[in-house]
């Protein structure tokens, strides 16, 4: 019977946002302080108008924005507790991609309604949120324990893709 239920996705949760991975343990942790794997901050948000003539009416967007270092290469994931746009800037100002098989939303018996991953390298990144409700949000940066990045012959210059065990989530 339990069999079926975990096949037919009908399986209870111990508790909302108990027993989290490894991963995401700490997106139960006091938030605060800077953006850091397995750390929660909370970000307040502001409304950006959008000028009438560009869409024909009125729009207020809210948004949030923050930077963050990585010290070491892997793929890391941005968890919010609810639907946003996720953009981030990279180290030499280039719009990043989220791996596109790994746009996950949320996990399972939690309070993380969106995860995005990006393979990243050593450096500053800037976040911006977008479409986001309230007058908060809180944001956790995860470290993944494997990633697949792209080898480059010179920095920034894409060559032949490989698999790589990446250290940052290890």
């Amino acid at each position: 019977m339990i069999i079926a239920a975990f096949l037919l996705g009908d399986v209870p949760c111990a508790g909302i946002d108990q027993n989290l991975p490894r991963e995401i343990a700490g997106w139960t942790s006091e938030a605060g302080g800077a953006m850091v794997p397995g750390r929660p901050v909370v970000l307040t948000t502001f409304d950006k108008p959008v000028p009438p003539e560009k869409l024909g009416f009125p729009l207020s967007v809210r948004f949030a924005r923050t930077a963050f270092e990585i010290s070491k290469t892997g793929r890391y994931r941005i968890a919010l507790p609810h639907w946003a746009r996720i953009d981030l800037i990279s180290p030499n100002g280039m719009l990043m991609t989220a791996i596109e098989n790994e746009k996950d939303w949320g996990y399972g018996c939690s309070t993380i309604e969106q995860m995005q991953s990006f393979d990243l390298k050593p450096g500053r990144y800037d976040l911006t949120l977008s479409s986001l409700v309230g007058p908060t949000i809180t944001v956790m940066l995860v470290a993944a324990r494997s990633c697949h990045l792209p080898r480059t012959q010179d920095e920034g210059v894409p060559g032949e893709d490989a698999i790589t065990t990446c250290t940052a989530g290890q």
